[in-house]
């Protein structure tokens, strides 16, 4: 694959391939706020971003439709139908939300980012400080990260699944590293560090446990695959 040819999604990706997509998005998403951001004030910004970012711009033509009375009533009934089945999505995506907030890790990772809110609620010196920007950064990617890869355990797909749980595990290690800093500094009282510092430790420990778990399931799949021919 050439350096600069888009990384597309495929099935039966590994962590690293997922790894690797992942990082050619954020770099795409960086490069557009940039642009957006240079860009804000001017009258035509979409088509210049379009240009900069490498995008076709296609003129769409608005289409006007003249329903028949049949027509409409099979369109009708097709709408309902669609209804009752983004309706039964909402149910199981609302299903998996609420065992994702209910898993131990989930719930640690809750934790850990609930004490760092308060930490910056009663010390706002924090906020403007590079490592308490960086502590409740990495806390936040850790719980962002962690309910994507919870949702996904049952996923035969565990490349994206391990990669994820990485994001989390980096983000909590990122956190780690901002509180010691500040607690160094003398910014972050010792109690309350000592309690963040042990959330912490414990939300990581969960993450590498949670991914040695997800590698021997995908071990047991490449195992079975292999099997099959």
């Amino acid at each position: 694959m050439a350096e600069n040819e888009p990384f597309e999604h495929g099935p039966g990706w590994d962590e690293y391939q997922w790894e690797r997509f992942m990082k050619e998005q954020d770099a795409t998403a960086e490069r557009y706020m940039e642009l957006f951001e240079q860009y804000m004030d001017e009258p035509d910004r979409d088509a210049i971003i379009a240009r900069e970012m490498g995008w076709n711009e296609q003129d769409v033509e608005p289409v006007i439709v003249q329903w028949t009375s049949e027509e409409d009533e099979e369109a009708t009934a097709e709408l309902d139908f669609l209804s009752d089945l983004i309706e039964e999505d909402l149910d199981e995506e609302t299903s998996i939300e609420e065992e994702v907030e209910s898993h131990p890790l989930y719930v640690k990772a809750n934790a850990a980012l609930g004490m760092i809110n308060d930490l910056l609620v009663k010390h706002p010196e924090l906020d403007e400080d590079d490592a308490g920007e960086a502590l409740l950064e990495g806390a936040s990617k850790a719980i962002s990260k962690l309910s994507v890869s919870l949702s996904s355990l049952d996923d035969p797909e565990t490349g994206m699944t391990l990669a994820y749980l990485k994001r989390a595990l980096k983000g909590t290690h990122d956190a780690l590293a901002a509180a010691q800093e500040l607690a160094l500094r003398k910014m972050l009282p010792l109690k309350k560090f000592a309690m963040l510092r042990m959330t912490l430790f414990e939300l990581r420990a969960g993450i590498v446990d949670c991914m040695g778990r997800v590698r021997h399931i995908a071990r047991g799949n490449a195992e079975d695959s292999s099997k099959e021919f």
